[in-house]
């Protein structure tokens, strides 16, 4: 999937679905007849105990699920999380967007990395994050 750089070139705005009562599980894409185009992601604060509570809670999801990645939802929000955050530019504007909060040198230095760290070599089976994806994708080839 395309960086949040990559998407906002597409003219996609993203916002936060803070307040909504649906925490990762209400990551979702609207194209509403091209004129407004939305990501609505929640937002989270990263500090440097983030890494750590985030760990802790991949090893419980892989515990409670004896290893049966369908229903991860925690790595599967990570993930999509880390390929909409590759860069620092990527993080700052999520954090314009209200959904990354935290300190401009975090962001600037380790937001990216430490993001793709927390999934690298974990794979994600279907997920609702797949479909919205799918649906980014699907949008960004009509274009």
């Amino acid at each position: 999937m395309a960086s949040a750089t990559d998407l906002m070139k597409k003219e996609i705005t993203f916002r936060s679905n803070k307040g909504k009562g649906k925490g990762i599980r209400g990551v979702r894409f609207s194209a509403w007849m091209k004129y407004y185009v939305c990501l609505y992601l929640p937002s989270f604060s990263w500090d440097h105990d983030t890494a750590s509570l985030f760990r802790t809670l991949i090893a419980y999801e892989e515990e409670k699920l004896y290893g049966d990645r369908r229903y991860s939802e925690v790595l599967a929000y990570l993930k999509f999380m880390s390929e909409l955050i590759r860069t620092p530019a990527d993080a700052r504007i999520l954090a314009l967007s209200g959904i990354v909060v935290a300190e401009a040198g975090v962001m600037d230095n380790e937001l990216a990395d430490a993001l793709s760290k927390l999934v690298e070599g974990r794979e994600v089976h279907k997920h609702n994050v797949h479909d919205v994806q799918n649906q980014i994708r699907r949008y960004v080839k009509s274009i």
